[in-house]
C-alpha cells in the first residue's frame, strides 16, 4: 500500500511499440510473451499489457498518471517517424508519442494523491 503523495514507478515490456506490434503481426504474439519450449512463457512475463490498460487500471485505483516514458528507443528512423502519425491516429492523445512507438520497456510514473 502506497502512502498518500507517494510516487510509484511501473515498468513492463512495451507492447505499444512498432517493433512489438510488428513481431505480433508476423509471429502471432508480442515479443517476450511467446510460448517457450516447455509451455511456459519465454521470458517469465505473464500477460502483455498496453498503455491504455495500465493508465485505466491506475485511474481505477485512484492513482494519477504523471508520465509515460521508455528506457531506450532502438530502430528509430525517418521512415518510421513519417509513418508514426498514421499508425497512432486512432489512439488516445496520451498514448500518441514517440517514446511508446519506439521504446523497448514502457515506464509509468504514477502518484497517489494526498
Amino acid at each position: 500500500m502506497a502512502k498518500p503523495g507517494a510516487t510509484i514507478i511501473v515498468s513492463t515490456p512495451n507492447v505499444d511499440s512498432f517493433r512489438s506490434r510488428k513481431y505480433a503481426f508476423f509471429r502471432g504474439y508480442h515479443k517476450y510473451f511467446g510460448p517457450g519450449v516447455d509451455g511456459e512463457k519465454d521470458s517469465g512475463h505473464m500477460l502483455p499489457v498496453d498503455a491504455m490498460f495500465v493508465t485505466h487500471a491506475a485511474r481505477k485505483t485512484g492513482l494519477e498518471l504523471l508520465q509515460i516514458t521508455t528506457n531506450r528507443q532502438p530502430g528509430k528512423s525517418w521512415l518510421k517517424e513519417l509513418l508514426r502519425p498514421a499508425f497512432q491516429a486512432s489512439l488516445p492523445a496520451f498514448v500518441r508519442n514517440g517514446n511508446l512507438f519506439y521504446g523497448e520497456v514502457a515506464i509509468y510514473v504514477l502518484r497517489k494523491p494526498t
